[in-house]
């Protein structure tokens, strides 16, 4: 049966092609949107639990996004007077707060990790935000020869030693995934990195006009002892000079908000694809109870039985569905890796590489929708055939 389902296929080589073609789209968007919006949705969890923080405290004057500083991790070279961060502990409200210092973009020509990372100088004392990111170092101390790498920096394995800046350093620890640019950073105590950056010829610039690093922060992360009074503490620190301050949770909300709408009308040119395969199947079929009544009443002369012959209409749509979904999954995993590769290399939005497990049932919940499809647009079809009488095979002339 599968060698005649076979031969029909390739003598309509064109209405094949076409149904093969329309199924593969569809499921390519739909897989690739479905499995984005996934990594999107666990990177917003994820990402507002373990970043800890309430607040984002960034210079005002300075013209960039907030979410390149809490997504990227990048040394965006922006810096404010440290004494903020005293001034902000001191607050009613206030549980506590980390300072971060943005230094530069590593590349592999100053450390031995062949990749570009980040370097940014916290608090050495492992609390907060950090506790939850590499929680079997929380309490402890970091020591001026140690450091904290990302989730996604290849080679940072526990114990290891590395060269920054022609400096070695061990690695304390590898740091749980964020979905954000920590997953590509490098974390060492503020004063090492601080050091590091004063000895850099192309931060001299940033030096002369904001005062020496000693003396500078880049952002702040401040925990406050109830949520309900962000707003509250937000408008205080607010009140201490030109700085900036944003609620980490609903950048992460507004973030998923924005990528909704787009992902809203793939998945709608992704639907309207497989409503358009679905037709173009059954329009397919339709037609054949009429153009192969000569060919399956043939079969029908030859010995063949109804269940047979049904069996035959239905085993084509089926090959033609998982056929067309095997190619679209294919389809849509090159354009997932493909945009995926685009997220990592801006950070943009937080984003979580969805598990195997979740890959698995996205791939068999495709062939299943599809199979069903391709069935339920043959069956009607199939139904008709299996009553063709046996004697039309001579009164056709249609019979391949």
């Amino acid at each position: 049966m599968i060698r005649i389902v076979w031969q029909s296929l390739r003598r309509r080589r064109v209405q094949s092609v076409a149904a093969l073609t329309g199924i593969a789209v569809g499921v390519a968007i739909l897989t690739a949107v479905y499995l984005l919006y996934q990594g999107l949705e666990e990177g917003v969890r994820v990402g507002a639990n373990r970043v800890g923080a309430d607040l984002l405290v960034i210079p005002a004057e300075v013209n960039v996004e907030p979410g390149q500083a809490l997504f990227t991790g990048a040394p965006l070279n922006i810096y404010m007077p440290k004494q903020y961060a005293q001034e902000v502990e001191r607050l009613p409200g206030v549980r506590q707060v980390e300072g971060r210092f943005f230094t530069q973009t590593l590349n592999e020509s100053c450390c031995t990790l062949q990749e570009e990372l980040r370097l940014i100088g916290v608090d050495p004392q492992i609390g907060g935000t950090l506790a939850s990111l590499a929680p079997a170092l929380q309490g402890k101390e970091l020591n001026p020869d140690e450091i904290l790498v990302g989730s996604q920096i290849v080679g940072g394995i526990p114990g290891n030693r590395i060269f920054v800046h022609g400096e070695l350093f061990r690695i304390a620890a590898v740091l749980d995934a964020t979905g954000t640019g920590l997953d590509k950073s490098i974390l060492m105590p503020g004063d090492t990195a601080r050091r590091l950056a004063k000895g850099s010829k192309e931060l001299q610039g940033f030096w002369q006009k904001a005062g020496p690093p000693e003396d500078l922060l880049s952002e702040l992360l401040v925990h406050v002892n109830d949520p309900r009074e962000g707003k509250a503490v937000a408008d205080a620190i607010g009140r201490l000079g030109p700085l900036r301050v944003l609620q980490t949770n609903e950048m992460f909300q507004q973030t998923k908000q924005q990528m909704h709408l787009i992902f809203t009308l793939l998945t709608g040119a992704g639907l309207l694809a497989v409503a358009a395969s679905a037709i173009q199947l059954a329009a397919r079929f339709a037609g054949a109870t009429w153009e192969r009544k000569g060919e399956w009443g043939l079969y029908r002369a030859l010995g063949a039985s109804r269940r047979q012959l049904l069996q035959l209409v239905l085993a084509e749509a089926l090959l033609l569905s998982v056929g067309g979904a095997a190619i679209g999954l294919l389809l849509g995993g090159l354009l997932y890796s493909e945009t995926l590769s685009l997220i990592r290399s801006y950070h943009a939005i937080p984003f979580l590489v969805p598990t195997w497990d979740r890959l698995a049932i996205t791939a068999g919940a495709a062939i299943s929708l599809f199979t069903g499809i391709g069935l339920a647009a043959a069956g009607i079809t199939a139904h008709r055939v299996a009553n063709i009488p046996p004697w039309l095979a001579m009164v056709r002339g249609d019979v391949d």
